[in-house]
């Protein structure tokens, strides 16, 4: 989007001041994608101060801004570049983006109505409308929205569908793949709907009929925990040619979702012989209750800056926390983890797909963890689970409430301000000293 503005910022340009303007805003992009925001953000306002009528640095310095967590600032950059004449679609896309990183949800479902309504093609902003629903707790119309990503160029080619788009209605004997299209996470949030799924037809024809492809990691997990399903990875060529396909999101929608009414946790259960290993390998200890910790998620996700916490901050505030014995859910983590816990316990590195992390977990009293694919999966288990969550969290956990309608036994514990994790440590420890 930023590469267009600045395009059509250089067609636009009329004399030397506007070419002026152009360079700094070309200079703070460059800056931006190098991960330099301080300097993009003050080049964007040198452009400012240089042409104060023109939207366009105006809607740089807003998408800089909110990049650093500056929802509040970066929503009035939109809103100025909107009042000086981009009253455009995607600048009403950001300013509904920003404000509902702000926390000001119904401003930003009607900021999105609005880009919806000026282009109602737009995916993107179809898509971030329903987030915004979502997080509202607006499940109907949140997920018809939602789903609009599924139109998205390339969609049906990446995860090879057919087109044969299974909606609810009878089989009539054909077979039904199921696939996972999305993160760790949402596979082990979703999956709950297959029970439900097999529920709609005869039990015993089930295994014959349906199929779900899924991440290679989860599949063992998935098929102790799925019995009547033949699960296959999905870096392996299926078994036979689907007759129906149904990406694992849709389920939901098909199943008329609501919040009060969820399939509950735990129904993702270990083999039985990954927690025979693990019942020797994590022997109770006389005492003590045992907390799984992760501190981060995947480096690779454009947001895992905000979501994940500085190791060094989390053992600061367990430090001296009597009765609790640490132990490492985190991938990779082992050597830091060692520093910051001496005496804490590191199985890590047997973690070879999440049936062995959910054996191990298994022998936990308690996990806290930032959201990532294993705080699903120990809500997923029914296992007591405090959740760090930063400021505008991802719209699965709504917004203003401290449980979890997807988890019942998860602890939903916010930053207050963006950036705040100390005010939410501080939360977690008096909660582990109280609980």
């Amino acid at each position: 989007m930023e590469e267009n503005e600045l395009k059509t910022h250089k067609i636009n340009q009329k004399n030397n001041t506007l070419l002026s303007t152009s360079d700094l805003c070309a200079q703070g992009l460059r800056e931006k994608q190098s991960g330099n925001l301080q300097k993009a953000i003050s080049l964007y306002s040198q452009a400012i101060s240089t042409a104060p009528q023109d939207p366009a640095p105006q809607i740089f310095l807003g998408v800089a801004l909110e990049a650093q967590g500056r929802y509040t600032e970066a929503a009035a950059c939109a809103r100025q570049a909107i009042a000086l004449g981009a009253d455009q679609p995607h600048v009403w896309r950001n300013l509904g983006i920003t404000l509902q990183k702000a926390g000001r949800i119904d401003e930003a479902i009607a900021a999105l109505r609005t880009a919806l309504l000026k282009d109602p093609a737009a995916l993107d902003s179809s898509i971030a409308l329903g987030a915004a629903l979502l997080l509202d707790g607006r499940m109907e119309e949140g997920w018809h929205h939602y789903g609009k990503y599924r139109a998205q160029p390339g969609y049906k080619a990446f995860h090879g569908f057919s087109g044969r788009f299974w909606r609810g209605q009878p089989l009539d004997g054909g077979a039904l793949e199921i696939f996972a299209e999305q993160g760790l996470g949402d596979t082990l949030q979703f999956c709950r709907f297959l029970p439900p799924l097999l529920a709609r037809d005869d039990p015993q024809a089930a295994p014959r009929r349906v199929r779900f492809r899924v991440q290679p990691e989860l599949a063992a997990l998935f098929q102790a925990s799925f019995p009547a399903i033949a699960v296959e990875p999905r870096t392996l060529p299926a078994a036979a040619a689907p007759g129906w396909q149904c990406p694992l999101l849709a389920l939901p929608g098909l199943e008329r979702m609501a919040l009060d009414r969820l399939p509950a946790p735990p129904y993702l259960h270990p083999p039985e012989a990954a927690l025979r290993r693990w019942r020797q390998a994590l022997p109770p200890a006389p005492g003590q209750k045992r907390l799984g910790l992760v501190w981060g998620g995947n480096p690779r996700n454009p947001t895992d800056s905000l979501r994940s916490i500085p190791l060094e901050a989390l053992a600061a505030a367990l430090a001296g926390l009597e009765g609790w014995q640490v132990c490492c859910l985190q991938p990779g983590g082992g050597a830091a983890f060692h520093q910051a816990f001496p005496h804490g316990l590191d199985p890590s590195a047997a973690f070879s797909d999440f049936a062995e992390t959910a054996a191990c977990i298994a022998q936990l009293d308690a996990c806290v963890a930032v959201d990532t694919a294993v705080a699903h999966l120990a809500g997923a288990m029914g296992k007591p689970l405090y959740l760090l969550l930063p400021f505008a969290p991802d719209w699965r956990w709504q917004r203003q409430r401290a449980d979890s309608p997807w988890y019942p036994s998860a602890t939903l514990i916010r930053q207050p301000a963006p950036g705040d994790w100390s005010g939410a440590l501080a939360e977690l420890r008096c909660r582990l000293r109280t609980d």
